[in-house]
């Protein structure tokens, strides 16, 4: 089985961001002159919830991937650190917390569910 790899437009850059966020694999890259920072996951078709691949004979096919999305940029090194340090703050942080940070208003203290907005206190 051939394995294909895609190309990391800075190893060392790269390494630096995987002791910031968690995942499985890690690569920088370039377009224009904006670094992008791509984290991946391991995953299987097993644990989809959407579509199965069945072969001719009816039997289901699961393979192996990786799952990839883009969660900083920048345009120097340091840029590119920064963002992927707000990425990780900003995961760590609940809806609720973003629009208390954003608005200045304690938004914890609202009830909202069923879209219900009575105060809890």
């Amino acid at each position: 089985m051939r394995k294909h790899y895609v190309k990391d437009y800075d190893p060392i850059l790269s390494s630096k961001c995987v002791h910031i966020v968690d995942c499985d694999v890690a690569r920088i890259s370039k377009y224009g002159d904006t670094m992008f920072y791509i984290i991946g996951f391991r995953d299987s078709t097993r644990h989809d919830k959407t579509g199965v691949w069945i072969d001719e004979n009816g039997n289901r096919k699961d393979w192996e991937y990786i799952r990839e999305q883009v969660i900083a940029s920048g345009k120097t090194e340091e840029e590119l650190l920064d963002s992927v340090r707000e990425y990780k703050r900003l995961s760590r942080m609940s809806a609720l917390d973003w629009m208390s940070e954003q608005t200045g208003v304690d938004w914890n203290q609202f009830k909202i569910c069923n879209n219900d907005y009575r105060t809890t206190r």
